[in-house]
């Protein structure tokens, strides 16, 4: 029969891979009377071949990968690999974040903070240079948050929550205070001291911007924190409230 050799009284088995990997691209595996053709992982054989492997994307189906929904997926040939996405922290396949970036300004308070890089997710981290570990002295940290920008026909935000996950502030020369707008100078609403070190949770409303400016003082540096914050919409945006009704905003 049709890959075996013999005289007819015997036949044995032709291992039709000696012979030029039996046709194969990458493994040729023997069978009784025929052989098969396999792939290395990260290849599939070709539609309509027997022996040609080709690359599978990995990337174009999230089943696939590994990948973070934060993260892109980066096919190469025989594999993949993950990368967070901009302003995510991690190794690909596990991303936190978004880390908004600070505008810092070394070694004065006494310069005007620019609003011109507001951070760009609606919700996220912003910690203290070089966390975990303790805050370089002598410098400020300022975020801008632009609600306005990030709105959209279905969401229009008006205000932030914050939530303190790490904090140790023990200069008294240090503090991050937070408020609307875009003038940390004119319109602070809340500070940070060594005094509220037990405070988790705040808020500010009715703010179509925010900012958060953390200063360290000239001291050996003490301080260092994480706090997530969230863009707050306001209810009133998705309501059909009558004509002759007022719409409360979101205050919680």
């Amino acid at each position: 029969k049709a890959g075996h050799t013999g005289d007819g009284s015997t036949c044995t088995d032709v291992d039709e891979c000696l012979q030029n990997n039996g046709g194969c691209s990458q493994r040729c595996v023997n069978t009784v009377g025929s052989y098969q053709c396999h792939c290395h992982p990260g290849y599939t054989l070709t539609p309509g071949s027997r022996t040609t492997c080709t690359d599978v994307n990995e990337c174009e189906d999230p089943v696939m990968n590994q990948c973070d929904p934060n993260a892109h997926c980066l096919n190469s040939d025989g594999s993949y690999r993950c990368e967070c996405k901009s302003y995510y922290r991690g190794n690909g396949t596990h991303c936190e974040g978004c880390f908004c970036p600070p505008e810092i300004i070394p070694g004065t308070a006494n310069q005007p903070a620019l609003s011109g890089n507001p951070c760009p997710c609606v919700s996220g981290f912003i910690v203290s240079n070089n966390f975990p570990s303790l805050y370089l002295n002598s410098a400020d940290m300022y975020w801008f948050f632009n609600m306005a920008q990030l709105s959209n026909s279905t969401r229009q935000y008006k205000g932030m929550r914050f939530r303190v996950e790490s904090l140790s502030v023990e200069s008294q020369d240090d503090y991050i205070s937070f408020g609307c707008g875009t003038d940390p100078d004119r319109h602070e609403r809340f500070t940070i001291t060594q005094k509220h070190v037990n405070v988790t949770n705040f808020h500010l409303s009715n703010c179509t911007g925010a900012w958060v400016h953390f200063y360290s003082g000239p001291n050996v540096p003490n301080t260092r924190f994480k706090i997530y914050y969230e863009m707050v919409p306001s209810l009133c945006h998705n309501l059909s409230c009558d004509v002759n009704a007022v719409c409360s905003t979101d205050r919680s």
